[in-house]
């Protein structure tokens, strides 16, 4: 049976507090905000804690700012920003969950002018995010609105995705591959209708 919560300011921690150099710790405590609404609609079914459920929603939209603040930064070259645009896809993928808890969680209109930035400075050999994630990106935005993206976009995850599944058929593996990413193409071939 679970517990109900009694004084928020213990169990959950500022967003302000958390290290946003740590890929890591930034989407921990997104998950972490997650699981602490699921646990006070749990306590209290029919109010959801209107005082609780509001401090959530409050630190949800603190830790939004500060996320797409690293995102700019990171895009802007800011010298203070320790993270590599490497850390994008991730940190989108944790907004972009937010919704469930966040209105002012990132619009699909600015999770895609980041996916094609990273996909245009992929294209002109920034090759500090893996072409797994430059892919799997450009995918969601077809699986989302193909209509809308550019074809060169969606031509090219389409190629891609191919080449995975071709891969796969003949060696029963991602050859060449770091394993992390062999993960992430998995995950997303599995999860996803790619019969179409």
């Amino acid at each position: 049976m679970s517990q109900p919560f009694t004084d928020i300011d213990t169990i959950l921690p500022d967003a302000n507090a958390i290290d946003y150099t740590n890929v890591e710790e930034i989407c921990a405590y997104r998950l972490m905000l997650c699981k602490f609404l699921e646990k006070c609609r749990e306590a209290h079914p029919h109010t959801a804690s209107a005082d609780i459920a509001q401090e959530i929603k409050w630190q949800a939209k603190t830790w939004l700012c500060n996320v797409k603040r690293i995102i700019s930064g990171i895009l802007e070259g800011q010298a203070d920003i320790a993270l590599s645009p490497g850390a994008i896809p991730e940190l989108l993928e944790a907004g972009e969950s937010m919704r469930e808890i966040s209105p002012e969680a990132m619009s699909t209109e600015y999770i895609r002018k980041v996916r094609l930035e990273l996909a245009d400075r992929f294209a002109r050999g920034d090759h500090s995010i893996s072409r797994t994630d430059i892919v799997i990106g450009l995918l969601r935005e077809a699986d989302r609105d193909n209509r809308t993206l550019d074809n060169r976009y969606s031509l090219y995850a389409f190629t891609v995705l191919q080449q995975w599944i071709d891969e796969l058929s003949t060696f029963g593996r991602f050859r060449h591959t770091p394993l992390p990413e062999a993960h992430r193409r998995l995950n997303y071939l599995m999860k996803e209708d790619i019969h179409p």
